[in-house]
């Protein structure tokens, strides 16, 4: 599965959104070790989250004030790459794995 280096095991990914429903109550933030997940979850982080994987997607200008943007920090070694999203610019598999990974922040 592409992604799935050495590199991608020692990736730390911090998420946090903005936005929403009038940009009220709805910030979350998760930060996470891809090490510590499931392994299920581990490989589909790799894929999903990688810095290539995340670069290519689209960065369309979000429209309207009830858009969420996430906010992606993948730190890899000393090497950091940040993305701002708008939510409409990601697949509906890369949303539920960030769903599912801020869920797991929460305890």
């Amino acid at each position: 599965m592409a992604g799935l280096g050495a590199g991608c095991l020692a990736m730390m990914i911090t998420i946090t959104t903005s936005g929403g429903i009038g940009g009220f109550g709805l910030a979350r933030t998760a930060e996470v070790s891809i090490d510590a997940l499931p392994e299920a979850l581990r490989e589909e982080a790799c894929l999903r989250l990688a810095p290539e994987a995340l670069g290519s997607l689209a960065t369309a200008p979000t429209r309207g004030a009830d858009r969420i943007v996430y906010h992606i920090l993948v730190v890899e070694g000393t090497a950091e790459r940040r993305f701002d999203l708008p939510e409409g610019s990601l697949p509906a598999a890369t949303l539920d794995l960030i769903d599912e990974l801020l869920q797991r922040s929460k305890g």
